[in-house]
Order: structure tokens, then sequence, then C-alpha cells
């Protein structure tokens, strides 16, 4: 889930291994995400890709239940460890 996201492949080799910066890119990241779930959750609620999203919100039943906030306190501590592990930010 975490690196699945569509986009442009100019970009994606472009950006290598860096990382993007959580305040300038998460909104679209979380909008995205929940669009995914949503989708996923209405064809087939019982697709094991629910399951991933699972680890953050043990209780996710719809969409009401995708909270931004606790989105992002999962994800940045990601970005962190990252970081912390000689990955690079994105210069834009």
């Amino acid at each position: 889930m975490w690196n699945l996201i569509p986009i442009d492949k100019s970009f994606n080799c472009s950006k290598s291994d860096r990382l993007p910066s959580i305040d300038k890119y998460f909104d679209k990241f979380f909008n995205l995400q929940k669009t995914a779930f949503e989708i996923i959750y209405n064809e087939n609620p019982k697709n094991r890709l629910i399951e991933d999203y699972l680890t953050i919100f043990p209780k996710l039943e719809n969409s009401n239940d995708f909270d931004y906030l606790r989105y992002k306190e999962s994800i940045q501590p990601l970005i962190t460890i990252a970081q912390n592990n000689g990955f690079s930010y994105i210069n834009d």
C-alpha cells in the first residue's frame, strides 16, 4: 500500500529513492489512499488489500473511519526512520 502511488514514469525515475516532504505531499497522499480504500471496500470488503489499512485503523468499516490525523501520525515515523537511515528528501 505504501509504495503504490500512480505517478508519471519520468517523475518516478527522477525522484529515485528520495523522500517526499510530508508537509507538501501528505494531503494528496491521504486523499488517494482514502479513495483507494473506498473503491476496494465498496467492491469487495473482504479483499486482502483492506488488511493493510487495518494495522492503522483496526475498526475500519467505512471511509468515515479513515482518520486524517491518525494516518499522518502513522506515516510520519516511517519518513523519519527512512531519513535516519540515509534517505534524503526530494528538492523541488
